[in-house]
């Protein structure tokens, strides 16, 4: 474990990134360059975005080439309604995918881009389910369009695939995962209502921390990571208080980015190993149920009797807990769930492939510590309602 950084590793960052206004603008050049002339695209989305006309600039933009719209893209996509999807989208020969939305809709454009080639009929419920795992690949172009700002699905190489049968949540990953293209225009998060902002904010802010307190951490993924936080801190608080802030949108964009290519790198740690049990079970939107532990994860680090963690939360710490105490986390939690059901999903919170990542050995005792300094914590803040 420990606190060292590590400088034994190999990056890559294969996305494409192309950021502001004009990021459309040669959508159908870069298509053509990567598929040849003859295109077939597939643009997934959600309802709320084909209703409000969000998604024609990009949709002006195909032509003259076919292009099909499918919008019926839900929050935390499941495996079954996945494979329904991919079973009737396969025999059209799609050459390009592209998902226009949030993290949902991005992680089920990773999801359908990596199995539209398939012969399986059920490709999730065999890979996941019945454990007849088979390596991950693609042979279309997939480009994602993120309309939030927080996921930082547009560039990881890792797609959440959700099980409501089961009330468990499994990761696509592998190089095919990661989009080849990501196109960013801030004023595409404008109109985001203050919960979906809070959300999605922070749910960049716990990537950006989780990529800190990592034993995969590198110099590069900590660059990105203090950067999207130093961001998020400035402007969340600024977005929340003045939606129309182009700028300040811009930032959380550019945030969220930036955390998205440090968990590329890192993965995430126990915040998140913590969050699924809440999500799975009640709902729980991720961006609360990722972040409302950070306080407490914090406080476990501070309180580490040798002091080993102070140089990682240097121009961490009190930023962090200060911006954490304006925001209405416990009041948006609480819609959905009240404490002591929290505590009590205590045994399903150590998912090991994500806690491992904790620079601190993880068990029960740590998790009911992380819970109760966050308790406390919210005790004693109270911020500012978003209804």
């Amino acid at each position: 474990m420990g606190n060292a950084v590590r400088f034994d590793y190999q990056h890559q960052q294969p996305v494409t990134i192309i950021s502001g206004a004009d990021a459309f603008a040669n959508l159908r050049g870069y298509c053509e360059q990567h598929q040849g002339a003859k295109l077939n695209i597939l643009v997934l989305t959600s309802k709320g975005h084909h209703q409000r006309g969000s998604l024609q600039p990009l949709l002006d933009q195909l032509h003259p080439h076919p292009f099909t719209v499918i919008d019926s893209i839900q929050p935390n996509p499941d495996i079954d309604a996945l494979d329904a999807l991919i079973a009737e989208l396969s025999p059209q020969s799609f050459n390009v995918v592209i998902g226009f939305g949030g993290g949902s809709v991005i992680d089920a454009a990773k999801v359908v881009a990596c199995s539209l080639a398939g012969a399986n009929s059920r490709p999730l419920h065999q890979r996941f389910r019945a454990n007849e795992a088979t390596a991950v690949t693609r042979t279309c172009s997939l480009i994602s369009v993120p309309t939030t700002a927080g996921t930082g699905a547009e560039v990881t190489p890792f797609a959440t695939v959700w099980d409501d049968a089961e009330k468990r949540k499994y990761s696509l990953s592998g190089a095919a995962v990661a989009p080849d293209a990501a196109l960013l225009d801030a004023r595409l998060t404008l109109s985001l209502p203050a919960f979906e902002t809070l959300y999605s904010g922070l749910d960049a802010l716990s990537h950006s921390m989780e990529s800190l307190w990592n034993t995969n951490r590198t110099p590069i993924s900590e660059a990105y990571s203090r950067q999207a936080f130093r961001l998020i801190v400035q402007a969340l608080p600024e977005v929340l208080a003045n939606p129309a802030d182009t700028h300040s949108r811009a930032m959380m964009q550019q945030a969220s980015l930036l955390a998205g290519l440090a968990i590329a790198t890192t993965r995430t740690a126990v915040a998140h190993s913590m969050s699924y049990p809440l999500t799975s079970h009640y709902q729980v939107p991720h961006g609360i149920a990722c972040s409302y532990t950070l306080p407490g994860v914090l406080q476990v680090l501070k309180q580490d009797p040798d002091g080993t963690f102070a140089e990682l939360l240097h121009d961490l710490y009190e930023p962090a807990m200060q911006l954490l105490a304006q925001l209405p986390i416990m009041a948006e939690l609480e819609n959905y769930v009240q404490w002591s059901q929290i505590e009590a999903l205590l045994p399903e919170m150590d998912v090991k492939q994500r806690s491992g990542n904790f620079i601190l050995p993880v068990n029960n005792t740590v998790i009911y510590k992380i819970l109760e300094y966050s308790a406390v914590f919210y005790r004693n803040t109270e911020g500012a309602s978003l209804r």
